[in-house]
């Protein structure tokens, strides 16, 4: 076995993925009732039922949790997509005029601003 290359872990690859969504969950939902500065990592581990250590190995600091928060929330998921790769991005870019395109990319923004409105106005704060 080459030894550059990992062996597969499914179950400690989900359960890692679900610690890192379960941290990026509370740390959005505490976000958004406390506001960035009030969150601290002890409640965002305590919400997420993990360890602050954990909370630290898995983000780093609150900066890079709150940008991964963005990320996931604004892109709907965690998948490793880019947004403008992702499949309600399509219409924009295959829009046959410039008004089709403006009117798929309003669409867009609206899905965007669906799912991530609140925490946009607490990092606009």
């Amino acid at each position: 076995m080459n030894a550059s290359v990992k062996p597969e872990f499914p179950r400690r690859q989900k359960r890692a993925q679900a610690t890192r969504r379960a941290i990026l969950d509370a740390a959005g939902g505490l976000f958004i009732e406390q506001g960035y500065a009030a969150t601290t990592i002890q409640a965002i581990a305590d919400r997420a039922d993990v360890a602050v250590q954990t909370v630290y190995a898995v983000h780093g600091n609150k900066r890079a949790i709150l940008d991964a928060v963005l990320d996931v929330t604004i892109a709907g998921d965690d998948a490793e997509i880019a947004v403008n790769a992702r499949e309600w991005m399509r219409p924009v870019f295959e829009a046959p005029t410039a008004t089709a395109r403006l009117r798929a990319y309003a669409a867009a923004v609206r899905q965007i601003m669906a799912r991530a409105s609140d925490l946009l106005i607490v990092v606009g704060a």
